[in-house]
This record gives C-alpha cells, structure tokens and sequence, in this order.
C-alpha cells in the first residue's frame, strides 16, 4: 500500500495550512506504522484519535482563515469538512469497539486517500484567494495559536 508524503504539489501556498497537512500526514504515517508493526490496539486508537483531533482543529482553523481572506465557497468547504469528520469519528468509532486487521487495512486505505484528494480537489481552489493574504491571515490566526503550540507540543511528546 502506498503511503501518503509530502511533496510541493501539495502545497497550498499558506505556511500554516500546509504546515497542518504536513502534520497530518505525519499522524498518518504513525497510523501506517502502527498496523505495519502490529502493534496494540490502544496505541492505534490513540492514533486515530490524534487524526480526528488535529483534523478537526485543522478544519477549523482554514475555515477561519478562508473567511479572513474572503473566499467565497467556505460554506460549500465547510460542509465538505462536516462529512470528513463524520468518516473519521466513525472509523475512531469502529475502532474503539472491534479493531480488526481489516478494519486496520479500510482505514489505511481510507487516510492514504482522503487527505490528498482533499488538498487537491478542495483546498487548491482557495489557494489563489489567499496568497498574498498574510496580513489578513496573521490577524484571523492570532486567536488560535495557543491551541496550534498545544497541538504541537503533543506531536514533541509524541502523545498520538
């Protein structure tokens, strides 16, 4: 199975938003790593749970800036952000109740894919709307930083 990784195609050209999807997919990458070597369900939960979590800030913190920058299909994104969530606490959902190989095999599949596809079929349309936004982005982004050093530190501690 081919594994997710950065690369410039990827890039959206906002520091912070692709500072988060190389995070991502980092979190991803432990996920990979977690099945490849078998190691115990609790470890995976917590992974998937990390994914969830920065996901889910990470989703909130575009839409944030979306907004600042004027881009005028965040209502559409948003809803688009709404069904990833929902997949993903369902996969965390799933896990928590049955972990199975094969549940581990979907969801490699599943998080291999979506963040891509994502990034290239929905984030590269606000990308034109936002460069050259700094100032605007600085602004919008100020509220949140507390909570982006905290998530973080968490990737330091290696807490996911």
């Amino acid at each position: 199975m081919t594994t997710i990784e950065w690369s410039e195609g990827l890039s959206v050209g906002v520091h912070i938003l692709d500072a988060d999807h190389r995070f991502l997919i980092n979190l991803i990458k432990k996920f990979n790593d977690a099945v490849e070597s078998k190691q115990d369900a609790d470890r995976i939960g917590k992974i998937l749970d990390g994914i969830y979590e920065y996901t889910d800030f990470h989703f909130i913190r575009e839409e944030v800036l979306m907004r600042a920058c004027g881009y005028s299909d965040v209502d559409a994104h948003h809803k688009v952000h709404l069904n990833l969530c929902e997949q993903i606490k369902e996969i965390c959902r799933r896990h928590a109740v049955a972990p199975s190989e094969s549940l581990s095999a979907e969801t490699r599949a599943f998080l291999n894919n979506w963040l891509t596809k994502h990034i290239m079929g929905q984030d590269k349309n606000y990308a034109s709307v936002m460069v050259g936004k700094e100032l605007e982005i600085a602004k919008a982004h100020a509220p949140l930083i507390h909570q982006y050093s905290v998530a973080e530190s968490a990737e330091a501690t290696d807490v996911y």
